[in-house]
Formats: structure tokens, sequence, C-alpha cells
């Protein structure tokens, strides 16, 4: 069993990118998209982590902020 609890991960920091990748497909998926640069995003979940401040009220408020409507084809 790769992966039990304990093990250092094999993709240092993944679960954070897999997350992020995520949520802009959810996102999309909804009819929005993530409109941040990608240092920009790194530094915000870097600072909010080494803060202790990585938590949902924080991260929701964020993403309300970069979200935006999809433009696509519409019928």
């Amino acid at each position: 069993m790769d992966g039990v609890v304990g093990e250092q991960p094999r993709l240092p920091g993944g679960d954070k990118r897999i997350s992020f990748v995520m949520t802009d497909v959810m996102l999309r998926a909804n009819g929005y998209f993530l409109d941040v640069e990608p240092l920009a995003a790194h530094k915000f979940i870097t600072e909010a982590l080494n803060k202790n401040e990585f938590r949902l009220p924080t991260i929701r408020e964020w993403l309300a902020s970069i979200a935006e409507p999809a433009v696509g084809d519409e019928e």
C-alpha cells in the first residue's frame, strides 16, 4: 500500500496542487474560472500557510475575489 499514513508523500506539495486544480475544474464545470496568475496563487497559498491562516473562510474570500464567470458559446 503506497502512501500509507506516516510516509513522506511521493510528490511533496502534491495535495495542494491537486486541490487547486480540482477547485478550478469544479468552478469551470459550473461556469466560472480562476482569474489569477500562477505566482500570485502560489504566494497567497504559501503566505496563508506560513501565517496559519489557510482556513475555509480565508480560502472562500480569496476564491470569491478571483473567480470570474466563464464566457463561452451560449446558445
